[in-house]
């Protein structure tokens, strides 16, 4: 049914890119949100398998995420 509907399977290799960005208190509301925003950590990962070894190796799980609408993130 899902492939009647114009639904496509994922890609297995697609590639994720990962940045965890601290943000300086002072700037985080308005437009100049990236002023004193230091990046802590960067990584791509190519396929769920090594996105979820990436997320596991920064102590983090799926179920952490939120959409940006219920965060804080200014992004």
């Amino acid at each position: 049914m899902a492939h009647r509907q114009g639904w496509t399977r994922a890609d297995h290799d697609r590639t994720f890119r990962l940045q965890h960005w601290d943000y300086d208190i002072d700037h985080i509301d308005g437009y100049d949100h990236d002023i004193g925003a230091v990046l802590i950590r960067d990584a791509t990962s190519v396929g769920e398998e090594e996105l979820t070894a990436t997320l596991e190796a920064w102590d983090l799980r799926p179920e952490q995420f939120l959409y940006p609408w219920h965060t804080d993130d200014p992004q």
